[in-house]
């Protein structure tokens, strides 16, 4: 994984304390002497439809918007480029997968078995010296014996014939990268606009009238326009301020990084020169 796709999953993580958020990962699966290895080169944050404390689910229709993405950048870049992951967050627990992510990843293995999880815990603190502590882990799904595969068709899960699935540790490498490749720039600005979106969404749905109403209580939208006013000022000042920060702190880096480069470029047209008239 490249270190600016890190920073926008990690910058998404780190969105919300409360609920957990999701993403999928693009990228493509390398067949290398060593194995298979998964090269996550871009990430594609999605809006979530309910917001909810300890589970994040990912729609057919997202999937397949992710994967339309992948092919506009495969054509774009000229390489191969597909969904290969998922990641979500943890907030305030820890970073071993649940059995029900667990199951999930299985159930992603059974489409592409190359498939991987990331999770991102944090808003935890460490034992030591109570300083903020973010941890990523890698997993992937696997059967505990041969027995096997079946589907429970109450809660639509792969499974072995006696149930058993664990988790398996995936080496996970973040490599750093000189510049912000297109796909992850385009995220990190539209990351605000999907906080905002789901904000906006649970501002409308809060107005909604009870049944026998017509509209909402005055004292029911007074409080919902101050949760809202509430959610927007967070987002300014956790979000967007620090986002707009790192971009320019970035912006500030590449012309730097560009005067070096045309400095270097006249020392060596300077040194041609010399070359050729002596």
């Amino acid at each position: 994984m490249s270190n600016d796709v890190y920073l926008v999953c990690i910058t998404h993580a780190l969105s919300t304390e409360k609920e957990e958020i999701m993403g999928l990962l693009l990228g493509d699966i390398e067949e290398t002497f060593a194995g298979r290895k998964a090269v996550i080169t871009g990430v594609n944050v999605l809006t979530r439809s309910d917001k909810r404390k300890d589970r994040v689910e990912i729609s057919p229709e997202q999937l397949a918007a992710a994967s339309h993405e992948a092919e506009k950048i495969s054509e774009q870049l000229g390489r191969r480029t597909r969904v290969i992951g998922w990641y979500h967050s943890h907030p305030h627990i820890t970073v071993l997968p649940s059995h029900v992510d667990i199951q999930t990843q299985a159930l992603y293995q059974m489409l592409d078995s190359g498939f991987v999880g990331l999770i991102f815990s944090c808003f935890n603190k460490d034992p030591q010296n109570t300083s903020g502590r973010i941890q990523v882990t890698a997993f992937q799904s696997e059967r505990k014996s041969s027995s096997s595969m079946v589907i429970d068709l109450d809660r639509d899960m792969p499974m072995n014939a006696d149930g058993a699935l664990e988790r398996v540790e995936i080496p996970l490498t973040i490599l750093p990268a000189q510049v912000i490749g297109p796909n992850t720039l385009e995220k990190i600005a539209k990351l605000q606009t999907i906080l905002l979106d789901e904000e906006k969404t649970a501002y409308i749905a809060s107005l909604q009238p009870l049944p026998g109403q017509s509209q909402p209580h005055p004292l029911v939208r007074l409080h919902s326009n101050s949760v809202y006013q509430k959610a927007l000022c967070r987002l300014l000042e956790l979000e967007a301020l620090p986002a707009l920060s790192q971009l320019q702190q970035r912006q500030r880096q590449n012309i730097e990084r560009i005067q070096l480069l045309l400095e270097e470029k006249r020392q060596a047209e300077s040194n041609r020169t010399k070359k050729a008239k002596n």
